[in-house]
C-alpha cells in the first residue's frame, strides 16, 4: 500500500512545473556558541551530523542521559545532542526539567548549518550574521521535518502550487492533506481541543478508509494548509491556534500566507519563515519554450522569446518575469488569442505591464470565487486606476504632488486597506506612512506614465522632473504608452532601424499625444543620423526639438 503516495486534494501536477527554489535563515556554529555564551536561560537541543563534534569550550551533551539525570542546567546554556530527528515528546521533556526557560531545537542541514525546528520563543533578534540558506523544491521535505513549516510569498509566487507539489510528492510513508484554508474557516469561529481539530479534518477531508486509523496511529500525516491570508481576519486567530495543536498532536502542518500575516505567524510559532525564489532567467525561458511549443514552432518560439526580453531590458527589469503568475499570464496571451501571433504590438512594453495586471486581478477574482476579491474592488480598470494616485505618492515628494494638485483624500480607504490588510494583487508591498512601497519600482513607473498619458496637464508640471536621470524610466514608459499604435514610433523608441523603414509610409503620423515621428527621432538622437543618410527623408521635415509641450496637437503647427 505504501508504494503509492496517499494524498487528499490532489490536483494534478502542470507538465510546465518549474521545480522551485525556496530559503529559509540558518545557523553556524558559531551563531549557536555565541548564542549559548551570551543567553543563560536557554537550551539548545541540536540533531547533529554523526561523530560532529562542537568546537571551542562547549561540549555537546546526549539528550537521553540528560533526561536521565532529571535536572536543569543554572551555569552556561547547554547544547544537547540528538541522532533523532524532531519528536514532541522528547521536546516536552526537556522544558518541563527547564521551567520558564526557553527551549531551542536545531537540526543540521548541511556544512556548519542549522535549521531552528521548533522553539518555545523568538530568536528573530538574534539573526546578526545568519544567513539565507537556499535549497531545491526536491529536498524540502528532507529539510523541513519541523511541526509547523511557514510559507511566505507574495501573489502570483506560486506558494498554492508549491503546496500542490509537496503534497503530491510526500514521503510515500505519510498521508498528505491538501486544503484551503477558506474552505474551512468557518469551523473556526471558535476554539477547539486538539482531537476536535484532527477529526474535523479528517472526517471532512478524508474518505472512508480502513488504514486511516494507522497513519494517525503512528503520526504519519502531512497537513498543506493554503491561503491563510485569503480568511476573514477575525478568524485568523483561531485558525493558528488549531495548527498549533495539531502540530502538538505529532503531525506536520504547513501553512502559507501573503506577507502581511508573516509577523502574526512568526510570533505565534517561534520559527523562521519560508520564502519562494523568483524564477532566474534561465527559468523563465525555459519555462516559455516548454509553455509555447504545443502551438508554436521553435524558430517561432525564438522570435516571441526575443520580443518578451527585448521589451522588458528596456528598464532592465527581467524581475517582473521572475514572477511565475505574470510569466503565466503572458504565455497564456499568446496560447488562448490567435490575434497575438501574427503581431508584434503584444510585446510593447506598457501593454505587457497592462496584461500583467489585468491578469493578477482575474486571478484573484477567481481565487475568491465570487465576483470581487474583496468589498473594495470594482470594475477592473477602476480598481487599477486606483494605483496610479499611490504611483505618484511612491514617486514624488509632497510639495510636487501639491503643485500637480492631485486629489488624495479619494483614494484614502484604498490606502487604508492596504495598510491593514495588504495588497490582495501583490502590486504594493506596504504602506510607509502614507506613501506605497511597490514591490517592484517599475509597478509604480509604469502607474504613473499612465496617469500622465491621460493627464498632459500634470506632466506639464513636471516638465523639469520627467527629464531627470532618477525620472528616466516614468518618461520612456510615457513615451511607449502614447505610441502604443504607432509602429513607426515604437522603431524609433527602440532604435530598430529595420523597422523605421518598414513603416516609414504608415498613414497614421501622430501618436496618442500629437507626436510626429521627428519630434521623437530628436529626443532619441541616434535615430537622426538615420534619417539625414537619405535626402528625401529629411527634406520632408523641419527639425524642431522635442518638448513636453508636444504632448498636444494644439501646442504647435503639425509638420508633414
Amino acid at each position: 500500500m505504501l508504494k503509492e503516495r496517499l494524498l487528499i486534494g490532489e490536483e494534478k501536477i502542470s507538465n510546465y512545473h518549474i521545480l522551485r527554489k525556496v530559503s529559509t535563515i540558518v545557523f553556524s556554529t558559531e551563531n549557536l556558541l555565541k548564542l549559548c555564551r551570551n543567553g543563560k536561560y536557554a537550551v539548545y537541543i541540536v540533531k547533529l551530523d554523526n561523530n560532529f563534534k562542537f568546537r571551542q569550550e562547549i561540549e555537546a551533551i546526549d539528550v537521553h542521559k540528560y533526561l536521565q539525570n532529571g535536572k536543569g542546567f543554572d551555569q552556561m546554556s547547554p547544547i544537547l545532542s540528538v541522532s533523532e530527528n524532531f519528536n514532541e515528546t522528547l521536546f516536552e521533556d526537556v522544558c518541563n526539567i527547564n521551567p520558564g526557560k526557553p527551549v531551542h531545537f536545531f537540526k543540521s542541514v548541511g556544512d556548519d548549518k542549522y535549521l531552528l525546528v521548533r522553539s518555545t520563543s523568538a530568536l528573530i533578534h538574534e539573526v546578526e550574521n545568519t544567513q539565507q540558506e537556499i535549497f531545491d523544491e526536491e529536498e524540502v521535505h528532507t529539510v523541513f521535518d519541523n511541526p509547523v513549516n511557514i510559507l511566505i510569498a507574495e501573489p502570483g509566487m506560486g506558494k498554492s502550487k508549491t503546496l500542490n507539489y509537496l503534497g503530491i510528492n510526500c514521503p510515500h510513508d505519510f498521508w498528505a492533506i491538501n486544503e484551503n484554508l477558506k474552505d474551512h474557516y468557518m469551523f473556526f469561529n471558535r476554539k477547539h481541543s486538539p482531537k476536535s481539530v484532527l477529526k474535523y479534518f479528517i472526517k471532512t477531508t478524508t474518505p472512508n478508509n480502513i488504514f486511516i486509523k494507522v497513519f494517525i496511529q503512528h503520526r504519519k500525516m502531512i497537513f498543506f494548509l493554503d491561503g491563510l491570508d485569503e480568511i476573514p481576519s477575525p478568524y485568523v486567530k483561531n485558525v493558528l491556534d488549531g495548527i498549533e495543536k495539531l502540530s502538538r498532536l505529532g503531525f506536520r502542518v504547513w501553512v502559507s500566507s501573503r506577507p502581511n500575516l508573516q509577523n502574526q505567524l512568526l510570533k505565534k510559532f517561534n520559527i523562521f519563515s519560508i520564502g519562494i525564489l523568483e524564477l532566474s532567467e534561465e527559468e523563465q525561458e525555459r519555462y516559455v519554450q516548454d509553455r509555447l511549443q504545443s502551438e508554436y514552432n521553435e524558430d517561432k518560439i525564438k522570435v516571441v522569446m526575443k520580443h518578451i526580453f527585448t521589451s522588458v531590458n528596456m528598464i532592465n527589469n527581467l524581475q517582473i518575469l521572475g514572477i511565475p503568475l505574470q510569466l503565466y499570464i503572458i504565455t497564456e496571451i499568446l496560447l488562448s488569442n490567435p490575434k497575438f501571433r501574427k503581431t508584434d504590438n503584444f510585446f510593447v512594453l506598457t501593454k505587457l505591464y497592462k496584461y500583467f495586471f489585468e491578469g493578477k486581478y482575474r486571478h484573484c477574482v477567481e481565487k475568491t470565487k465570487c465576483d470581487h476579491p474583496c468589498p473594495f474592488m470594482y470594475d477592473c480598470s477602476e480598481y487599477l486606476e486606483q494605483y496610479e494616485t499611490l504611483a505618484l505618492q511612491s514617486l514624488f515628494d509632497d510639495d510636487i504632488l501639491h503643485t500637480m494638485n492631485v486629489d488624495l483624500r479619494k483614494y484614502q480607504y484604498f490606502i487604508n486597506k492596504i495598510k491593514t490588510e495588504g495588497d490582495p494583487l501583490g502590486i504594493v508591498k506596504k504602506i510607509d506612512g502614507q506613501k506605497g512601497v511597490f514591490e517592484h519600482n517599475t509597478y509604480a513607473e509604469y502607474f504613473a506614465a499612465t496617469f500622465f498619458s491621460k493627464n498632459f496637464d500634470k506632466a506639464r508640471v513636471l516638465i523639469n522632473r520627467l527629464f531627470v536621470k532618477g525620472y528616466s524610466n516614468v518618461l520612456l514608459m510615457l513615451n511607449i504608452k502614447l505610441c502604443e499604435h504607432n509602429p513607426l514610433h515604437l522603431a524609433i523608441i527602440h532604435k530598430n532601424f529595420d523597422e523605421v523603414e518598414k513603416h516609414l509610409d504608415d498613414e497614421k503620423i501622430h501618436d496618442e499625444g500629437g507626436r510626429n515621428p521627428l519630434h521623437l527621432a530628436m529626443d532619441f538622437s541616434d535615430c537622426v543620423n538615420l534619417f539625414s543618410e537619405d535626402g528625401d527623408i529629411i527634406d520632408s521635415f523641419e527639425a524642431i526639438k522635442i518638448t513636453i509641450n508636444h504632448l498636444s496637437t494644439d501646442d504647435e503647427e503639425e509638420i508633414r
